[in-house]
């Protein structure tokens, strides 16, 4: 393969106001013309997310069972409070790391719906002492489902804690944004009223960790 250097032609820029625009403007245009090169920032369609639903057959306390479905991060309303965890590439990844973790903490594969389990059986891995046993009665789906948030805790992904849409001063661009999506920079009132007034983009993996990563450091006003 040649050198990447001698395949360069030409050299465009975009001049921004700093680091985060830098940062949101490269992630939206990677997304936009999905250069061959840039493979870790390509948009992905497949992205999703676990979301946590009650097991069939559980009572409607908060402690019930619960169990987790894979579900695209673009169904997800992030300006409400979804109880959802992980961002992955696709559903390989997401079954993969869900059942490591799972593994790890000795939860029950079957009552999580990653492995088929006939009626009235014990799981394999309780067979195995890799469980504790949900599946044949000696552990509380409540019980279960407790241990199952602690462990999925550190992969929670962040709600959008504004009221709504938002824009943060750098130098003298605004950048607009909303429900961890980036609409774009502008220079003024009215051009920020015009962002808005486009459809938003959908919500994408790599924006939400530049803003997880910036909205600490700046103070955004609402718009």
């Amino acid at each position: 393969m040649r050198c990447l250097s001698q395949q360069v032609r030409r050299i465009d820029w975009i001049e921004t106001a700093g680091e985060m625009g830098a940062l949101l403007k490269e992630a939206q245009l990677i997304k936009r013309w999905q250069p061959v090169h840039n493979r870790r920032l390509r948009r992905s369609e497949e992205t999703c997310t676990w979301r946590l639903l009650p097991v069939a057959g559980a009572s409607d306390d908060e402690d019930a069972g619960h169990k987790p479905e894979l579900i695209k991060t673009s169904d997800v309303d992030w300006s409400q409070a979804p109880e959802v965890y992980g961002l992955f590439n696709n559903q390989k990844d997401a079954v993969k790391t869900l059942r490591e973790i799972a593994e790890g903490a000795q939860l029950c594969l079957a009552t999580l719906g990653l492995d088929k389990l006939p009626a009235g059986r014990p799981c394999f891995g309780y067979q195995l002492q890799q469980c504790s046993g949900v599946c044949v009665g000696q552990e509380s789906l409540a019980s279960h489902a407790h241990r199952l948030r602690n462990v999925l805790s550190d992969w929670q992904v962040q709600t959008w804690p504004y009221p709504g849409p938002v824009k943060v001063q750098e130098g003298g661009d605004w950048h607009v944004l909303d429900a961890w999506t980036y609409l774009g920079s502008v220079q003024n009132d009215k051009e920020v009223q015009a962002l808005l007034a486009q459809a938003r983009p959908t919500f994408d993996k790599d924006t939400y960790k530049i803003l997880v990563s910036w909205l600490h450091r700046v103070t955004p006003e609402s718009v």
